[in-house]
């Protein structure tokens, strides 16, 4: 499940990485606008003068730009000029740096200027005067136009738009509206409207509406000789009422997207602090000197690992199987290389002294081999029982390989269920820590198809869909915290832990009687899943006088090639160490699988988009 989990992942890397090529030089050159300034000065005539200043932040080389300029809502354009922060430009038909041309179509006018630019920001300011860009009815006149277009296909990081009026225009005779997204703000002052947006998207628009007496106008020309003030209001507030409407469900929304993940993972901590969190041991935190648990060695890595089972159980395994009698391991030197030839032993219990002691220290062990034992025979000899030879620098090689290969997954399964018999883990906890890893990738996978369908119909709430996808991650990935040891699983973890602490600590306690050669070569077995056998060898050679270790018959069953060496155990100790490495990491390479490959100010509507202006631009 995980190899396969990995592959459709690395096949979604590799389609984004081919998408990202074939686009890259499509997307070799872009810009955006960090700041637009547009300064909008109605006349008394009713017209207007307006002055853009745009800073466009180029990335890739650029050699022009064009503004695009709508004439709807209005007579004419005038007095066009392109400057930048060196100066004005010129007029031309050619296409050299510093120079401009114009091109008129019906109801448009496109300015192109020509300049040179790499990887840097620049400020250009479009100037031009529009003519009959104000309506005068009989109660009010009114300015409505778009001062930003929905035709950009880029966006502007700020932008600030005033419009200032002729005369003397006091506040409380002004109303505006601005239309766009709705986090824009308007403010009104004496004979001043501002409009101000922050992160404004492509192909969006900023509009302005502004409404002042009449007076202030007196030369303009484009009249109508009706009201227009009471159906301009309720127009507005129409647009305003859709617009908080909006706002509230953004607001909703925004409140779903923080109490969704909020949500689950209070819930997921729930569940952890409810049936994850260890039960408090009933035992006392201490050394523990004898053995906790009549139970073979790789039972104790299930619960020492918490149901995982690694190589170093199957080295325990054969390790024990071995001090039982049930094979022997002798060391041989190839030429520059070490091999290890591990023999089958037949008829177990003839009364030996290997025998005696270890049935002194596995009093009350069943006689008959564990599932997961027997396998692990049949693993290492085959069916025909023949001796396994394992190379240092080779490792395990041919037929037993194979089977490792084959049967390392059923006996780590084995070992679980052997290990299942305890009652070690709480069986409540399981079933949650599966029915929310089950749900975690539920809750992504719906959440990734669901996308598709949420963005073409309620963009704003594919974003909650999309939240989806990392909490089912989260939830599946981080599954394994609601499981627990049961009160028992949570004492006997308490008392391996106390008997690893002692076979790191003996060797600094005063006063404590040594423990029996026997037990230690017991320990040993032991100390391989807790992973701290290379200790318990160097506390044997440090506690133990040398000739005793040579005349107790210790570990029989393990032959170094050199004997004890100089006499001091040094030999043995590191040739069985070397063995004990070697073991375990073929172990590990032949059980991996094989590879694979209201007008005063405010907030803006989202209505509008009947004024006059507008049009877009663009850069290359």
């Amino acid at each position: 499940m995980r190899s396969r989990a990995a592959r459709l992942l690395l096949v979604a890397l590799i389609a984004a990485a081919g998408v990202g090529v074939w686009a890259g030089p499509a997307e070799a050159k872009s810009f955006r606008f960090s700041r637009v300034e547009i300064t909008a000065e109605v006349r008394p005539d009713g017209s207007m003068r307006v002055v853009e200043r745009r800073t466009y932040v180029f990335d890739g080389s650029f050699r022009f730009a064009t503004r695009d300029v709508s004439l709807r809502g209005a007579g004419d354009i005038r007095e066009i000029g392109i400057a930048d922060e060196q100066g004005a430009y010129r007029a031309s038909g050619g296409e050299q740096p510093g120079t401009y041309q114009v091109r008129r179509s019906p109801g448009q006018v496109e300015i192109k200027w020509f300049y040179r630019a790499r990887d840097e920001a620049r400020t250009f300011i479009i100037s031009y005067l529009l003519t009959d860009v104000v309506t005068v009815y009989r109660d009010v006149a009114e300015l409505y136009w778009k001062f930003v277009g929905a035709e950009w296909d880029v966006p502007s990081d700020e932008v600030v738009v005033a419009v200032r009026l002729p005369g003397q225009v006091h506040k409380e005779e002004i109303r505006a509206w601005g239309h766009g997204p709705l986090h824009g703000v308007v403010t009104v002052e004496d004979g001043l409207v501002r409009l101000a947006v922050r992160g404004l998207p492509a192909f969006t628009m900023v509009e302005g509406r502004v409404l002042f007496p009449p007076r202030a106008v007196p030369e303009a020309t484009k009249r109508r000789n009706r009201a227009a003030l009471e159906a301009i209001v309720a127009e507005e507030s129409g647009f305003a009422s859709r617009a908080n409407r909006e706002r509230a469900k953004a607001r909703v929304l925004v409140g779903a997207w923080i109490a969704y993940p909020v949500a689950v993972l209070g819930l997921f901590l729930y569940l952890y602090l409810r049936w994850g969190r260890e039960h408090e041991p009933r035992v006392p935190d201490e050394y523990y000197r004898e053995l906790p648990g009549d139970y073979p060695p790789a039972e104790v890595g299930v619960l020492w690992r918490f149901r995982r089972v690694r190589p170093e159980d199957f080295v325990a395994t054969v390790m024990d199987l071995a001090r039982r009698g049930h094979l022997r391991i002798e060391e041989r030197e190839v030429g520059h290389d070490d091999e290890y030839v591990l023999t089958p032993l037949r008829n177990v219990g003839g009364g030996g002294a290997l025998e005696q002691r270890a049935a002194a220290v596995d009093a009350g062990r069943a006689a008959a081999l564990q599932p997961y034992e027997r396998q692990a025979l049949e693993i290492l000899f085959g069916r025909r029982e023949q001796p396994l030879q394992v190379s240092r620098r080779g490792g395990i090689t041919g037929d037993a390989k194979r089977r490792l290969q084959r049967g390392f997954s059923q006996w780590t399964r084995l070992v679980i269920d052997a290990a299942a018999r305890h009652g070690w883990f709480d069986a409540q906890s399981s079933l949650l820590r599966t029915a929310v890893r089950v749900g975690g990738v539920v809750l992504a996978a719906g959440s990734f198809f669901a996308l598709f369908v949420f963005a073409v119909a309620a963009p704003r709430a594919a974003i909650l869909v999309l939240e989806g996808i990392p909490l089912g991650i989260f939830l599946s990935l981080f599954a394994f915290a609601i499981d627990r040891r049961s009160p028992k699983g949570a004492d006997e973890f308490r008392r391996w832990r106390g008997f690893r602490r002692f076979l790191l600590d003996f060797s600094q306690m005063k006063d404590q009687p040594v423990p029996a050669l026997a037990l230690w070569e017991h320990y040993l077995v032991y100390a391989i899943p807790l992973g701290v056998a290379d200790r318990v060898l160097r506390q044997m050679r440090a506690l133990y006088p040398a000739a005793e270790l040579q005349s107790s018959g210790i570990m029989r069953w393990y032959s170094p090639s050199s004997g004890w060496g100089r006499g001091d155990g040094v030999g043995f100790v590191e040739s069985f160490r070397a063995f004990t490495l070697a073991f375990t990491s073929t172990v590990a390479a032949a059980a991996a699988p094989p590879s694979s490959g209201g007008g005063g100010g405010g907030g803006f509507s989202g209505g509008g988009g009947g004024g006059g202006g507008g049009g877009g631009g663009r850069a290359g």
